[in-house]
């Protein structure tokens, strides 16, 4: 196995009575808000942090990786905000340290019986370890971890009783991907992608619903390599 990992300290936010069942506390605001803080440290080794076969680098290290959400629960609405940052350290190979933050922004409404919604926003600054994802093959060349932004929004609409014979969801998603180092490179990996499907669902039984989709998705690469095919494309799927 190349890599070990061990749970020094589970995703709790304080000791208290809750620390036998492993669950955070929550903490509730004035305006009734629910706020959880939680800690989580993970030891672990990596026996070939460069995922290379030759000239391995092995290391022990260390993530940390605090974390706070937010949560308001209303009679026809819910909203949810969280935000994690993921220290990890290697004792043996400082270049394969990295620095990351996760934040999520999430909304769901009731609008009546019939009609409802969801809506998401994810931002993460994250990275790929030396030798994988579009450093594959090159890991013990470059000197630190690929790096990129990820901005995603994701919304979905459903209109019909969830006990009617009839149902239809409407659902689309936009992302937008950013490298942060090695631009010469990756500066050909940045990219827009936009998704949409329609579903119609038919309830034929108590137990049985038939479904119809069509989907639709659209890619965008912000700048394209000399002397080299197009990868954009468009979708339509049914």
């Amino acid at each position: 196995m190349r890599k070990i990992g061990i749970i020094l300290l589970p995703a709790l936010a304080i000791a208290g009575p809750s620390l036998a069942n492993m669950q955070p506390a929550k903490w509730y605001s004035a305006d009734g808000v629910g706020v959880v803080p939680s800690i989580e440290v993970l030891g672990l080794y990596d026996s070939n942090l460069t995922n290379s076969n030759t000239d391995q680098i092995s290391s022990w290290g260390t993530i940390v990786s605090p974390a706070i959400a937010a949560i308001s629960e209303q009679e026809k609405s819910t909203y949810y905000a969280a935000y994690r940052l993921v220290w990890g350290e290697y004792f043996d190979s400082s270049e394969d340290n990295f620095l990351d933050h996760h934040l999520r922004l999430n909304g769901e409404w009731e609008f009546s019986a019939r009609q409802r919604a969801k809506l998401r926003y994810d931002f993460r600054r994250d990275h790929d370890q030396r030798g994988e994802g579009i450093s594959s093959g090159v890991g013990a060349v470059i000197d630190e971890p690929v790096q990129y932004n990820l901005h995603w929004l994701h919304g979905l609409y459903g209109f019909g009783a969830k006990s009617a014979t009839a149902q239809i969801e409407l659902e689309a998603n936009a992302r937008q991907l950013d490298y942060q180092n090695f631009r010469e490179l990756t500066q050909y990996r940045d990219r827009n992608a936009f998704d949409g499907s329609a579903r119609f669902f038919y309830r034929v039984s108590s137990a049985t619903r038939l479904l119809a989709e069509l989907k639709a998705g659209k890619s965008d690469y912000k700048t394209i390599e000399p002397n080299t095919p197009n990868r954009d494309f468009n979708d339509l799927l049914g």
